[in-house]
């Protein structure tokens, strides 16, 4: 069995654990957003595979023409509020997301959307979509007949990749400011710059780590095998 694996900096990892005797593929596009992976699984002949796992990047990577850096695409996200407002802003955004989606899911008869949260990445961070936005995909998942696997670590401390045990509220909410500053984005993009800390734990870095990824292979063979 042949299986194409590509996504953004948290597809570094997992499809490493997945089973030797599988012939895997794996492409890992750091910063990018699904237009730029799109483009590049144009460039791939994917009826060599047998299944093609699409792990979703932060929707923010979907605003505009392609960007150097995620915090440039956050800024200009952002930005837009002041033209749309929030709500608007979002919602055509994740529109146009969904839209990347079923273009992708056209390039193959087995293409997997693998929507991995861990830290509230991708939905929540470092945008925050809303608390119910991962099971608002998964019904649109449902809704379209898109094969799909949810893994999900939010809230729970011990799969991110750099993460420290924090009950001190104050210094959590110090370190958060110190962190955005980091970004040196300007202060009124500071609170749309969010992290989803477990209960006294804090994120610093929230990619998966060796545990996280494991799980996740693991599930990505278990929705081949049921099919």
């Amino acid at each position: 069995m042949k299986i194409f694996c590509i996504g953004c900096s948290w597809t570094e990892n997992w499809p490493d654990f997945i089973d030797k005797n599988k012939e895997v593929t794996k492409i890992t596009m750091h910063g990018r957003g699904l237009p730029s992976i799109y483009n590049e699984m144009l460039t791939h002949n994917l009826d060599d595979y047998d299944y093609v796992v699409v792990q979703l990047p932060t929707p923010i990577r979907s605003f505009g023409p392609p960007k150097g850096n995620t915090k440039q695409y956050h800024v200009d996200f952002v930005n837009s509020f002041s033209t749309d407002g929030e709500d608007v802003a979002c919602e055509k955004l994740l529109t146009l997301y969904k839209n990347d989606i079923f273009s992708i899911n056209s390039l193959h008869k087995n293409v997997i959307m693998f929507l991995y949260n861990t830290g509230g990445y991708p939905l929540r961070h470092p945008f925050d979509f809303g608390t119910n936005i991962d099971n608002d995909f998964i019904n649109f998942f449902k809704e379209n007949n898109i094969k799909y696997v949810y893994l999900s670590f939010e809230g729970v401390p011990g799969y991110c990749i750099y993460e420290e045990e924090c009950d001190d509220i104050e210094f959590r909410d110090y370190m958060e400011k110190n962190m955005r500053r980091m970004w040196k984005s300007g202060r009124e993009y500071h609170d749309k710059l969010v992290w989803q800390h477990p209960d006294n734990f804090m994120i610093f870095d929230a990619h998966p780590n060796e545990k996280a990824n494991r799980i996740a292979a693991e599930k990505i063979e278990e929705l081949i095998l049921d099919e």
